[in-house]
């Protein structure tokens, strides 16, 4: 059996600093910081409460005013069939949010497809899903872009891009802060930018 020994320092004598140690590999750089709207995961967020209410957030008065809206104006049945659709055919609300990225964003999509392949394998299809998400997306867009909630959500997402970006100093420090702690290796970990979306 071993025995353990306490090490005290006398009040005098100052504890030693733990060694630093310089990684082997070039770490990471900090990554440029964007934020930015995302239209295509709201849109999405917008679909999912006007299908469901209880979804997402429920006690602001915004979301409250959503509800009303949705209950007032429904979905086109047509909307929530295509939905239900996708979620018979195995397509998860994560595999259609990744999806939903890519609305307004092209350049996106390989990387979806390449992900929903890697990590989605019983999703079939993933091209024409996303095709199909997307015209709804188009559609649902339109339509509501001409509702009088749209403005209060354009007011919303502006007033929330305008706290983030109050904060992107302290944000980078975090983010600075972590990359020291866990050195990650520049050659492993493929970062050049952080996204933080506005909601």
């Amino acid at each position: 059996m071993e025995s353990f020994e306490p090490k005290f320092h006398s009040i005098m004598e100052k504890p030693k600093e733990p060694e630093k140690r310089e990684a082997p590999f070039e770490v990471m750089k900090t990554p440029g910081i964007v934020i930015q709207e995302e239209k295509g995961a709201q849109l999405f967020s917008l679909l999912l409460k006007a299908e469901n209410p209880e979804w997402g957030e429920t006690e602001t008065p915004l979301a409250k005013e959503t509800t009303d809206y949705f209950r007032d104006n429904p979905l086109n049945p047509e909307i929530i069939k295509t939905i239900k659709d996708f979620y018979a055919q195995g397509v998860d609300e994560e595999t259609l949010y990744n999806l939903a990225l890519t609305y307004r964003h092209q350049e996106r999509a390989e990387k979806v497809f390449e992900m929903a392949g890697k990590y989605k394998p019983h999703v079939i299809n993933p091209r024409e899903i996303h095709q199909k998400l997307l015209a709804l997306l188009e559609s649902f867009d339109q339509t509501f872009s001409a509702s009088p909630l749209a403005g209060k959500f354009a007011a919303e997402i502006e007033l929330d891009r305008n706290e983030r970006l109050a904060r992107l100093t302290e944000t980078r420090k975090r983010i600075e802060s972590l990359i020291d702690f866990f050195k990650p290796d520049s050659k492993t970990t493929n970062m050049q930018k952080i996204k933080f979306c506005t909601n």
